[in-house]
């Protein structure tokens, strides 16, 4: 799993080579929850990532994407997947946007 630039997430099934349908389906996805929102879009939650501007639904919505990411990457790890550098690199990132919401949401 990975993220590009753009933001959209990038799925691969190292074990049977399922499709990306497959692997949402299981992890209780849809495949609209791989691609982020528009960003020129009005009043886009990602626009307003300051300090006490966050909903609650909002928070729990990243909390949720972010936990997915860190539970995949521990799947591959408990199935003998190692993680690439890229792949570190995104559970590092959303570990630091876990510990912004907590503080976000404490604000």
């Amino acid at each position: 799993m990975a993220e590009a630039d753009s933001g959209t997430v990038l799925l691969k099934c190292f074990a049977g080579g399922c499709d990306p349908a497959a692997i949402c389906s299981a992890l209780g996805l849809d495949i609209s929850d791989l691609f982020p929102e528009r960003l020129n879009a009005p009043h886009h939650p990602a626009q307003r990532w300051h300090r006490g501007l966050l909903s609650a639904g909002e928070a729990l919505r990243a909390l949720k994407f972010e936990a997915e990411f860190a539970a995949i990457a521990a799947g591959n790890l408990a199935n003998g997947v190692p993680l690439s550098d890229r792949d570190r690199q995104r559970l590092a990132q959303a570990c630091n946007r876990i510990e912004n919401l907590y503080r976000e949401v404490r604000a």
